[in-house]
């Protein structure tokens, strides 16, 4: 699993691109990365998983989900794309685990919609 981090200063938020097949450890450690930039920054992160591969349990992405809302991984808001018909119900329970563990999460299948929603537009 490979991921990329850069802040959109444009857009306003950190964009966090992931690809491969899902790696807790590494997801958790860009987590964090995204995490840090966006409190430096007080914005919120677009995570892309669109090309990403969940191969884990569902146990796996619920503790994964849960560690979103740690202290030193959690930000103001997150914004999760995926692909509709890819691995989309998995996104959703994290959505929903992560939303309990106070996260301030919305999942979303546009990036565009995903970006509009950290901006402060419209909801989902």
């Amino acid at each position: 699993m490979e991921f990329r981090i850069a802040l959109d200063r444009v857009k306003g938020f950190i964009h966090c691109v992931f690809a491969g097949d899902l790696d807790f450890g590494i997801a958790s450690q860009a987590l964090r990365q995204a995490s840090e930039l966006a409190r430096e920054h007080g914005c919120g992160v677009l995570y892309d998983v669109r090309r990403v591969s969940v191969r884990g349990s569902e146990g796996d992405l619920y503790y994964f989900a849960r560690a979103a809302g740690y202290e030193d991984i959690k930000h103001p808001r997150a914004a999760i794309v995926c692909h509709e018909k890819k691995d989309k119900a998995r996104w959703q329970f994290f959505e929903v685990v992560a939303q309990n563990a106070g996260v301030d999460v919305r999942l979303f299948d546009s990036g565009p919609d995903a970006a509009d929603w950290l901006a402060g537009g419209r909801k989902p």
